[in-house]
């Protein structure tokens, strides 16, 4: 889906602050575009309910298929610790590790 709708990316994650290792921070979401958000807008399209507004750009209709394919794939999401991650790491991207051998980024190194 995220290829159909390259803008949707920011949908699948959850910044929070940095220097911060508290429960996780729900507070941050420019225009509601991260997961919690995300995952309460799609809920509410299913449901009848306007729980949250997220804007999609012109010409973008989703079906109720589409809603129930981003719902389990969001909260797939949810069990995704670096889909809590802050954005001067970029979620871990900016983080260098050596993993089985080879360097890579903290967030590609985490187990699917």
């Amino acid at each position: 889906v995220n290829k159909k709708y390259p803008w949707t990316t920011e949908l699948h994650f959850q910044r929070q602050p940095s220097e911060r290792c508290e429960k996780a921070n729900f507070t941050s979401c420019p225009d509601n575009r991260c997961l919690v958000k995300a995952i309460l807008y799609f809920y509410g399209r299913l449901t009848g309910k306007d729980l949250v507004e997220l804007k999609w750009p012109d010409g973008v209709k989703l079906t109720d298929a589409d809603c129930v394919k981003y719902l389990i794939n969001l909260m797939g999401d949810m069990a995704q610790p670096m889909h809590f991650g802050t954005a001067e790491t970029d979620m871990g991207r900016n983080i260098t590790v050596l993993f089985r051998g080879k360097t890579t980024n903290l967030y590609d190194a985490r187990p699917s």
